[in-house]
């Protein structure tokens, strides 16, 4: 969901909003923490501001200070949009994601004991749980 602080210019914008009128406010990002390759942008627009932070209690924390909007959870956003201290809103141009995550493991370099044992906890319904919850503090 694309979400603003509540005294955000964009909370009180017209929806859906426009690609063009998203360029025209600054946007949050998370730094891509790839090691190689080329790394991946997804959700902003050419030439826009864009105020870059290195993890999402970040990224939720500068959006609900009002120093940009962006795409969060709605795990993460919703405490807040509930509180009325963020807005949801629609946009033309929605952004629907999942989560993934990777690891190595080849002949050459196999999977340890602890990649093998946080494998088997995120199996585990009580640890997906854990990790879906929001966080509320700020």
């Amino acid at each position: 969901m694309y979400a603003v602080a509540s005294h955000h210019p964009l909370a009180q914008a017209p929806e859906p909003l426009s690609d063009a009128t998203l360029a025209q406010h600054r946007a949050v990002a998370v730094a891509d923490s790839v090691s190689r390759g080329t790394g991946l942008t997804i959700g902003l627009q050419g030439g826009q501001d864009v105020f870059t932070v290195p993890d999402m209690q970040s990224k939720l924390e500068a959006q609900l200070r009002g120093l940009g909007g962006g795409f969060l959870p709605e795990s993460l956003a919703r405490p807040y949009i509930d509180s009325g201290m963020l807005v949801n809103k629609q946009v033309i141009h929605p952004r629907n994601s999942t989560c993934h995550y990777a690891w190595r493991d080849s002949p050459q370099a196999p999977a340890g004991q602890a990649l093998r044992w946080w494998l088997a906890q995120l199996e585990r319904p009580p640890t997906r749980q854990a990790l879906l919850q929001p966080m509320h503090s700020v």
